[in-house]
């Protein structure tokens, strides 16, 4: 018998998974694939479906619609699903330690877990900060924040400047100030020059100004969000210090600055064998034991969004760029069919 563990709910896991689930629904009868047995860890039974937050964010749509539940899929493919941190991963002795106090001994380990957000790297940010990542935890701090909305105007200050952070102050802007009465004021403190400077290149460095940088700073001006070319010094209540020496005033300082692999994951000493998948050990020639679903190389080139608070979106691919509420409407439908087909195993 040959034991898989599964770490995180990644992408490449839910698509194998799937995969699986055929596999055993082909032979209703008994185990298949034979001789393997499959632990799946994962932080929580419900995933939040990552491109659906800006449409929840907005309102768009409730935590129910943009979340996949995970008992289904494991329950189809016949795996055992357990809901848990994990806390230290020893790839010499294949041995995972979870929080729950469980350890896990297995034969082959796979690891395809979302990026974390370091709470102590701007002091006073664990304190006083709402962080976006976990996603799950982030939807659960969106209504208390738009009750407090309601009772009085609030200074909004979204940290980042990557394509989540630009995607969530324009939410956050339509949702508290898009509807007329305006209650908020939503800033963005980008950390650099410009929103979505410093993501990765699509290959048309030269193109980027006209393209992805000048579209989302009109946004931005459009739907009167006020970006803070300057970093993020130190948070305390009620107040945000730029590295500048400039203040703001801020009631909520959303923390949506980059990500990076679980500590976990680090300690480990795992090199990625997939883009964003880690592995250790190998799965047994099975017949019927469906492939890793193959994944785009890390430098090619894909297809890049930006939704805007309104609805629209902004797509680039090189070059040109494409940007329009219709646009909007036909990705936020894409996605509604993909979290509806991955809640039906």
């Amino acid at each position: 018998m040959t034991r898989l563990v599964l770490l995180g709910s990644g992408p490449l896991h839910l698509r194998w998974l799937r995969a699986l689930a055929r596999a055993r629904a082909r032979a209703p009868a008994g185990p298949a694939p034979a001789d393997l047995e499959v632990c799946w860890v994962v932080p929580f039974a419900e995933r939040l479906h990552a491109p659906m937050l800006p449409a929840l964010v907005a309102g768009r749509c409730s935590v129910a619609q943009a979340s996949i539940a995970l008992r289904p899929l494991a329950e189809a493919a016949r795996v055992a699903l357990v809901e848990s941190p994990v806390l230290a991963v020893d790839a010499a002795a294949r041995r995972v330690t979870l929080g729950n106090g469980d350890v896990i001994e297995a034969d082959a380990v796979s690891a395809d877990a979302d990026p974390v957000v370091d709470r102590d790297a701007i002091p006073g940010a664990r304190e006083h900060g709402l962080f976006l990542r976990p996603l799950e935890h982030f939807a659960r701090l969106l209504e208390p924040l738009l009750a407090l909305a309601a009772e009085r105007v609030l200074d909004v200050v979204v940290v980042g400047g990557d394509l989540a952070a630009v995607e969530l102050a324009l939410a956050l802007q339509q949702r508290l100030a898009g509807g007329g009465e305006e209650r908020a004021r939503v800033a963005l403190v980008s950390g650099g020059p410009a929103p979505l400077l410093g993501q990765p290149s699509t290959g048309v460095d030269r193109l980027r100004p006209a393209l992805e940088v000048d579209r989302v700073r009109r946004t931005l001006v459009r739907q009167r969000i006020t970006v803070f070319p300057d970093a993020c010094a130190r948070i305390e209540a009620g107040m945000l210090h730029l590295a500048s020496g400039a203040r703001l005033a801020c009631d909520a300082p959303l923390i949506a600055d980059g990500g990076a692999p679980p500590p976990w994951l680090v300690a480990s000493g795992w090199q990625a064998v997939d883009h964003g998948r880690y592995a250790i050990g190998d799965l047994p020639p099975l017949p019927s034991l469906p492939p890793w679903p193959a994944s785009p190389p890390a430098a090619a080139p894909r297809l890049q969004w930006l939704i805007t608070g309104d609805g629209g979106a902004i797509a680039w691919h090189g070059a040109p760029a494409w940007q329009g509420r219709w646009l909007g409407g036909w990705k936020e439908r894409a996605e509604r069919r993909a979290v509806a087909r991955l809640a039906r195993p």
